[in-house]
């Protein structure tokens, strides 16, 4: 899929959001309904899940709680498979635009989540008899461009266009 992830200047209304944050003050600083705070101060509490979706009926909300790491390839590399996972909920619910936000405005955070949503979204459909089923809907992931750089994004997108391809030959017979 060519050119998956986009940087984005405005958020459109309801856009479906992914916000990454790292404690629980930081859950403050989102927008969230008064109901829509306790549940997720609540539930990073109870450490039940990083991943925290919230259905507001016509968007859905998904709060990342970053799990603190001294080394942060590590952290990173945790991101990347919660981009994953996340990349799994989101083609169930059926979305196919998603809008990446990072509290703290890290933008190896966000690239690091981006990539793990679009190498997780990959598919080989090629012989499949009934395509339209099982396949991904997730389309496109959005960064803010004031913080992820034309460049960066261009970088990200070439290196998951490369592992596609590579997935592609892998997966593709010889005869």
């Amino acid at each position: 899929m060519k050119n998956m992830i986009k940087s984005i200047s405005s958020l459109p209304a309801k856009a479906h959001l992914v916000h990454i944050v790292y404690s629980k003050d930081e859950l403050k600083r989102l927008k969230l309904k008064k109901e829509e705070l306790k549940y997720a101060q609540s539930m990073f509490e109870e450490n039940k899940s990083i991943i925290i979706p919230i259905n507001r009926y016509e968007q859905w909300l998904f709060i990342h709680i970053v799990k603190q790491d001294e080394n942060p390839d590590t952290q990173l590399e945790g991101l990347r498979k919660s981009g994953n996972q996340l990349q799994g909920i989101i083609n169930k619910h059926r979305i196919q635009h998603i809008h990446l936000f990072d509290v703290r405005d890290n933008k190896d955070s966000l690239l690091a989540m981006a990539e793990g949503m679009a190498l997780g979204n990959y598919q080989f459909i090629g012989y499949r008899k009934s395509e339209d089923d099982e396949v991904h809907t997730l389309r496109s992931i959005y960064l803010p461009a004031n913080i992820v750089k034309a460049k960066d994004v261009k970088e990200l997108n070439i290196i998951i266009e490369a592992v596609y391809n590579c997935r592609d030959l892998v997966n593709e017979p010889l005869s």
